[in-house]
């Protein structure tokens, strides 16, 4: 689940406007502005955009990937009583970007809120929301090459319309102070109306999908130091229908210093529009071969086990840890599977890997000075996901393997004079394997930095330089398939300028 907050409109009063522009963030600006429409309501418009440049193939040209977007919106927070508050929002947004294996497109979209919290007392209060959001994609699909050159689907353009139509429930009740709830119930329709391209399509090509969920949360305190959390969800799609996802938590102060959590949950990745109903058709090469790919039939939702044990330290006022560390167990990972001889066409989805991955992370922040301050970050990853006995998978298990074991990353932030900050970010990834046409490619280890120098000659302006991946004119960092253009992060340098009224 991710929820994006934003700040309520009486938090983001008066004007604000920023631009700048750099090689590779070639232009961006924004302006915002926040305001009373009355003693209780407030209002923030604002609207936004950027233009970044390509990113860089292995010999240095264009991987012709750019893009741009515009975003404006809206939002009004209304208080009309004591008990009563009422929300209401709206974002609209265009886009455009180029596709590396050539053409170019267009994403337009928007979407409206409304939310009313109502308190009952001091111990309750409940939630409802409505939302809907439109989606319109334009995506050049280039046209389908056979291995002697020979075109098994013309270029063309899939169009895809979505309409989602979301409403929630929530309500909060605390018993006393030892037992405290939440439940709620949601409902979400979806319509998508596709127009299929040549080499990409999606059948039926019009859908409508239901999801219907509810959910309970307990939080027990168990003495003045144990908190205990147990809770779950429970969703029916038009798919898989019911599916049961619940977790617990328990948090325990071992002093005013030191905290220690552990978790357990299950969560689920339900078939979606892709694993079900997919097609990569080939209209040049029929009867013999009609699709290169269709989507599973009977593809069922991949689950996870997960286990999670942490630990948090207060050394002194300057000195903080934490380290943490997990254990997932992953079922019914989606695979591809070959189809019929001779040809083994088409490919299609199941749910034929299965594995585990587990690591820690570990936090040190550090105030060094009153105005220096420093964080180091260690991520350790390792996975193990396979392809079931007796089953099998056309990558090999490859694209869920590919991830770099370390990571380790070094933060500073400089408070240089009242009026001038120099703030730097140092991190290394290591090397990792990727799928390149079912075997191995190699991603090799790279450290990059990052830093950010700001001025603020007055109160309300602001100047800043900002440098990114400074250490290589270019550098790889993920490979998405080896037939694809390998396109690689180039330097980047951007100036901006901010005003605040």
């Amino acid at each position: 689940v991710i929820n994006i907050i934003t700040k309520k409109a009486g938090d983001t009063r008066g004007l604000y406007a920023e631009a700048g522009g750099g090689n590779e963030l070639r232009a961006f600006g924004g302006l915002r502005y926040g305001g009373r429409l009355g003693e209780k309501t407030s209002i923030r418009v604002y609207g936004k955009y950027f233009d970044r440049d390509d990113a860089a193939l292995a010999n240095g040209e264009d991987a012709s990937d750019s893009w741009n977007m515009g975003h404006g919106g809206f939002r009004i927070d209304a208080a009309p009583s004591d008990k009563n508050t009422i929300t209401f929002q709206s974002d609209y947004y265009q886009g455009n970007q180029h596709i590396a294996t050539g053409g170019a497109g267009k994403a337009v979209g928007g979407n409206m809120l409304g939310r009313w919290t109502r308190t009952i007392s001091g111990s309750s209060d409940l939630m409802l929301q409505l939302y809907f959001d439109r989606t319109q994609l334009e995506l050049p699909v280039p046209e389908t090459l056979a291995e002697g050159g020979a075109v098994l689907a013309p270029a063309g353009t899939l169009k895809d319309n979505l309409n989602t139509y979301d409403v929630d429930f929530q309500h909060r009740v605390d018993f006393n102070e030892r037992n405290k709830m939440v439940w709620g119930l949601g409902y979400r329709f979806t319509s998508n109306e596709v127009e299929n391209a040549p080499a990409l399509a999606f059948l039926p090509a019009s859908l409508d999908r239901n999801l219907i969920s509810a959910f309970l949360q307990h939080e027990i305190k168990l003495g003045d130091d144990f908190l205990f959390t147990v809770g779950t969800k429970v969703e029916h799609n038009d798919y898989t229908k019911f599916e049961f996802e619940p977790s617990a938590r328990l948090h325990i102060d071992l002093n005013e210093s030191q905290n220690l959590w552990a978790a357990v949950s299950r969560a689920v990745r339900m078939p979606s529009r892709v694993d079900r109903h997919i097609r990569l058709p080939t209209p040049n090469f029929a009867p013999f071969i009609e699709n290169l790919l269709i989507g599973g039939e009977n593809f069922d939702s991949e689950t996870v086990i997960a286990y999670e044990l942490g630990y948090r330290i207060l050394f002194g006022s300057t000195v903080s840890g934490s380290i943490s560390s997990f254990y997932n167990v992953y079922d019914k990972i989606r695979s591809t599977s070959t189809g019929p001889p001779p040809f083994g066409l088409p490919l299609f989805y199941e749910n034929n890997l299965e594995g585990e991955t587990y690591g820690a992370e570990m936090t040190i922040a550090w105030q060094a000075l009153d105005w220096w301050r420093l964080r180091m970050g260690y991520n350790y990853f390792m996975e193990d996901i396979r392809v079931k006995p007796g089953k099998s998978d056309f990558n090999n298990a490859l694209n869920e393997n590919a991830d770099p074991r370390n990571r380790i990353s070094l933060q500073s932030f400089m408070n240089l004079s009242p009026n001038v900050t120099f703030d730097t970010r140092f991190r290394w990834i290591d090397s990792f394997e990727y799928n390149m046409s079912g075997d191995a490619g190699t991603v090799p280890a790279y450290a990059e930095l990052e830093a950010r120098v700001a001025w603020l000659p007055t109160n309300k302006l602001e100047l800043s330089l900002t440098g990114q991946h400074l250490l290589h004119d270019r550098h790889l960092e993920y490979v998405i398939s080896s037939p694809n253009p390998r396109a690689e992060i180039q330097r980047s340098v951007y100036l901006k300028i901010a005003y605040r009224f």
